[in-house]
């Protein structure tokens, strides 16, 4: 019958060619294991950089000691000045990113390194760092090297590109830096050279983001400003 047939036509067709198909499936058997061990090799890497990452972090938010204060417990850790603290993060960052240079986890180091060297007085490293991270595809991190730049450039008087880049993430804010945040950030930039536009901003967030914490900020800058 039609079933018989088939079998009889499906084992002619194996015995004719059995050998490249014995090594068209071995082929596909040793791409699958090898995807399947790189994606387990990249997973156990990326387990363990945010392990990492975490560590450094600890380092990054420690608090400092006070001269007469007695020896931190065995689990806390403590610095004797923000030098030698931010000093030990960026290098527990930087070691970070050597060793798990494809993770997220590195990205978000190299971060915290940028922010380690503002708090070291090292602004053009940290400036060359963040404008790599600002052009990165992660939008999270885009966002948030964009918003320090920003920063560092309201510090340096380079007002113009401060706005150029409080005004991109308006337009496009993130889950780490809100549209909220960069208007008040860019409001209190125009307050002296354009405080209409700051008030505009000032009220943006006042009534756009009522329940957020900057609302009541927003509010106390527009009364100063209308004074």
């Amino acid at each position: 019958d039609e079933f018989v047939e088939s079998v009889a036509e499906a084992t002619g067709y194996l015995r004719g060619h059995g050998r490249t198909i014995a090594i068209t499936a071995g082929i596909v058997v040793a791409v699958l294991i090898a995807v399947f061990g790189y994606r387990l090799y990249a997973e156990r890497q990326s387990i363990r950089a945010e392990t990492t990452l975490g560590k450094a972090m600890q380092t990054f938010h420690a608090r400092l000691r006070q001269p007469a204060e007695p020896a931190a417990e065995p689990d806390e850790i403590t610095f004797a000045s923000d030098s030698i603290k931010y000093q030990s993060a960026l290098k527990e960052f930087g070691d970070l990113v050597q060793k798990y240079p494809r993770t997220r986890a590195a990205r978000v180091a190299r971060y915290y390194s940028a922010l380690s060297q503002i708090q070291l007085g090292q602004a053009e490293a940290a400036s060359r760092t963040l404008e790599e991270l600002a052009a990165s595809d992660d939008r999270e991190i885009s966002s948030l090297a964009k918003f320090q730049m920003a920063q560092l450039y309201q510090r340096s008087g380079k007002w113009s590109d401060s706005e150029k880049l409080l005004r991109q993430i308006i337009q496009s804010p993130t889950f780490s830096v809100s549209k909220a945040a960069a208007e008040m950030t860019l409001a209190d930039q125009l307050r002296q050279k354009n405080p209409a536009e700051a008030i505009k901003l000032y009220e943006q967030v006042r009534n756009q983001f009522p329940t957020s914490p900057l609302a009541d900020t927003a509010k106390e800058r527009l009364d100063e400003l209308k004074q």
